[in-house]
């Protein structure tokens, strides 16, 4: 499997990442997870704009342009579409990068880590007339409070959905404040007499995908409220 690592394509299990760079000792890095069908980025140009937003808003450099972000990722899809296949999700993190002295302070002069593969795409196949569809349980959302960006801190995502697995569930929908926020991976919707209920976008991630969805449903004749109390 092929991956892409400071400058370099390399094979997965040869990346090697020092135990001082922040994002190892502080989280300190933000991520996307693009689809790709077909063997194309599904709104590529989307998904990195909203990473060129995390970075700015961590004060993280972004080391690389969108035009040469685009050609690194078609180049791993490309390079690893016989293992995977032509529908894959490519997982980019970029973090702060090595500082020789552990400090909370940003280092003075630091170059970011950047990291790029891919993964198997296997979505559940919603159109199959038998889809059972999936528990869920719900509880608190104790995550920071600065859901806007894509941040590698997701210990509190993880805790909630190993509750919802220990819990014969799928997925865990967090609450905060008595509100319908988001899932640990997940947006939420709820479809009843063709209006679509779903968080205000102020509260949660801003999900490409979920855009998507809220446009397609509108051209679709459905009405939009944003508000799930």
């Amino acid at each position: 499997m092929q991956a892409y690592y400071n400058n370099q394509f390399m094979l997965l299990d040869e990346v090697k990442v020092s135990p001082l760079d922040r994002g190892f000792l502080f989280g300190d890095g933000v991520y996307e997870v693009i689809p790709v069908y077909n063997r194309r980025l599904f709104k590529g140009e989307e998904h990195l704009i909203r990473l060129e937003n995390s970075l700015d808003q961590t004060r993280i450099e972004n080391p690389l342009s969108r035009a040469e972000w685009l050609e690194i990722l078609n180049q791993l899809i490309e390079s690893n579409s016989e293992r995977l296949g032509d529908d894959q999700a490519v997982y980019l993190q970029v973090t702060r990068g090595y500082a020789p002295v552990r400090n909370h302070a940003f280092p003075d002069q630091s170059e970011s880590t950047v990291f790029a593969y891919s993964m198997p795409l296997t979505p559940p196949d919603y159109g199959d007339a038998n889809y059972p569809g999936a528990n869920v349980v719900t509880c608190e959302d104790e995550r920071w409070q600065r859901c806007d960006i894509k941040s590698v801190n997701l210990l509190a995502n993880a805790m909630a959905n190993q509750y919802a697995r220990d819990n014969n569930a799928a997925e865990a929908i967090l609450l905060r404040g008595g509100n319908v926020v988001e899932a640990t991976s997940s947006n939420v919707f709820i479809v009843k007499n063709k209006v679509i209920l779903t968080p205000p976008k102020d509260n949660i991630l801003g999900g490409i995908t979920r855009q998507c969805v809220l446009d397609l449903a509108k051209k679709s004749g459905f009405k939009i409220s944003r508000n799930c109390d």
